[in-house]
């Protein structure tokens, strides 16, 4: 049942503006007396900006929006038109420009009766600069819940009351300070998310500004619980290079940042990287009440909120105001996939990969992790044909295929052969074929390397081939103690896969850090094949959880 409670918002003009005394005037009234400051300046530096993104205020509007009298801010009720009453007042009193249409904050769609069901509200910070303020950067949040539900009301504190409120005050710290960035920033509130988007999806198919001037997107969703002193952001591996800028603009005492490669569709960003612009989104997770009557103002962890609004006005600003904004570029669905492929393939090291070779007896025990990701991996693990069905010497590890150009298919190796020794020691499978491979080129990596393969069809006696270290990719892998790859949305960073051995274990090196300099030059896969080549230490710039350090590898 919905709540009798009067709202002064929509009360006559003498309560409204009453209204808007007491909550623009004297908004540290709704804060304690720890977190409330005086009253901001007209005009502040870059610094005064961030300091000035304020706890009391962040509180104040997540009050408001989260407040029983409205009714859990349903699009289309007359609780959701309220929230867009007051969204529009708010940009109005910061000094906005309107960015709906005909001179309006408000985009209507869904007509009733001439009247909009669903209101998007949006404002313009201008830009600095006149060549570029036709450019812009969007922040967005959704200000709609789902409402009353079951008799009871949704406050949807954190879903999403916490983004909007952190947009407003992005908006209010952007507007004023002094230079402003040089590209204009528009500020967007969605109606209507939690009936499937449709806020964002309208804007992006009728768009107040030409979609091809949106140059990225920042989405604010449930940002309003931070746990572990880590939050996620979704979508730096869908827009190149921008995990790299936001590192670097992160402090020690930041909170961690957990770069998702997963795409969350379930929110408005998704709706601008349909029409191929790059949307990132901060996010704090579903460890919360989702959903429910208990997201309220009491889940809310303010201190968390402004400690991500600070980076994010970092990021917004820089981005509004330098040439990096250039260097990021849409990725498609198809390049993310191959990435995400690529990130498989690092995930477990088999020096057998490197050497060409495909099998089709693994033979490994059943069960293990490492078959089951060999199979997910694309390799061939079709089972034992017996003796008896082939007509040819059993035991061994027969080969599937041989890769054109590979090491394999230089030393003679053919699809068919056997594997049946290895440095005189009998094969029984891949994996512990694999495993002394390894163990050979860690102990004696200059030593040429022997095996031995039953050709039944050529010759009865096995054949003998030599393998030589340097021709083997491998020997540089064990070397370094790790895997690596390279990601279209991150160019010049190497990306650390599965970390098997020395020296990789003990200089602290984990999977899915980001190595973007090796011994001061631009990482790659050439640059550290030359650095470990050279036999010397290796000093590696670190990207984890967005907090940028220096390692060293003792080769």
């Amino acid at each position: 049942m919905k709540s009798n409670r009067r709202n002064p918002f929509v009360s006559h003009g003498v309560l409204l503006l009453a209204f808007l005394v007491f909550f623009v005037v004297l908004p540290a009234a709704l804060a304690d007396d720890e977190t409330a400051k005086p009253p901001k300046p007209a005009t502040f530096d870059y610094q005064e900006a961030i300091d000035d993104l304020r706890i009391d205020e962040l509180h104040m509007h997540l009050a408001w929006l989260a407040d029983e009298a409205q009714e859990g801010r349903s699009a289309g009720t007359e609780a959701g038109h309220r929230t867009a009453d007051y969204l529009v007042t708010q940009l109005t009193l910061l000094g906005l420009e309107s960015a709906g249409p005909d001179d309006s904050f408000v985009q209507g769609f869904r007509f009733s009766g001439g009247q909009p069901r669903y209101r998007n509200v949006a404002g313009v910070i201008r830009g600095s600069d006149p060549e570029l303020s036709d450019e812009y950067v969007m922040i967005c949040a959704h200000f709609d819940h789902v409402g009353v539900m079951y008799g009871e009301v949704y406050p949807g504190a954190n879903d999403n009351a916490s983004g909007t409120s952190m947009v407003l005050e992005l908006a209010e710290s952007l507007q004023k300070i002094a230079p402003r960035p040089k590209r204009s920033v528009i500020v967007a509130f969605w109606d209507a998310e939690e009936k499937g988007l449709l806020g964002s999806l309208h804007f992006a198919d009728n768009p107040t500004v030409p979609l091809s001037q949106i140059k990225i997107v920042f989405n604010f969703d449930m940002v309003g619980t931070l746990q572990n002193n880590t939050f996620e952001i979704f979508g730096s591996n869908t827009a190149t290079g921008t995990r790299e800028i936001v590192s670097r603009l992160i402090l020690p005492d930041d909170p961690d940042i957990d770069f998702s490669t997963e795409y969350l569709l379930g929110s408005d960003h998704s709706s601008f990287y349909a029409k191929r612009i790059p949307a990132l989104m901060f996010f704090t997770g579903l460890d919360c009440p989702y959903h429910t009557p208990d997201d309220n103002l009491a889940q809310i962890h303010f201190e968390g909120m402004k400690q991500i609004a600070d980076i994010a006005f970092r990021v917004i600003y820089h981005l509004a105001d330098s040439d990096d904004l250039a260097k990021i570029q849409y990725l498609a669905p198809r390049d993310v996939r191959r990435d995400t492929e690529k990130a498989w393939d690092s995930c477990v090291f088999w020096v057998t990969d490197t050497m060409g070779l495909t099998f089709e007896d693994d033979g490994e025990p059943a069960g293990d992790g490492v078959h089951s990701l060999g199979r997910l991996l694309g390799s061939l693990f079709a089972g034992t044909d017996s003796d008896e069905k082939n007509g040819e010497q059993g035991g061994g590890l027969r080969i599937a295929k041989v890769a054109d150009g590979s090491c394999a298919a230089k030393i003679g190796l053919k699809r068919g052969d056997r594997i049946m020794t290895f440095n005189g020691r009998n094969v029984e499978d891949r994996y512990t074929f694999d495993s002394d491979l390894v163990a050979c080129l860690e102990e004696e990596p200059d030593c040429v390397m022997y095996l031995r393969a039953a050709r039944p069809r050529e010759s009865n006696e096995w054949l003998r081939f030599e393998i030589h270290p340097d021709d083997l990719e491998a020997v540089q892998i064990v070397r370094q103690g790790f895997l690596s790859w390279e990601s279209q949305a991150e160019p010049g960073v190497l990306i650390v896969g599965d970390v098997f051995s020395e020296p990789a274990v003990s200089s602290g090196l984990q999977p899915d850090d980001r190595v973007m300099h090796v011994n001061g030059t631009r990482a790659s896969s050439e640059t550290l094949r030359e650095a470990v080549k050279a036999k010397r230490p290796l000093t590696f710039e670190i990207e984890r959880y967005g907090k940028i350090f220096h390692l060293e590898l003792s080769l």
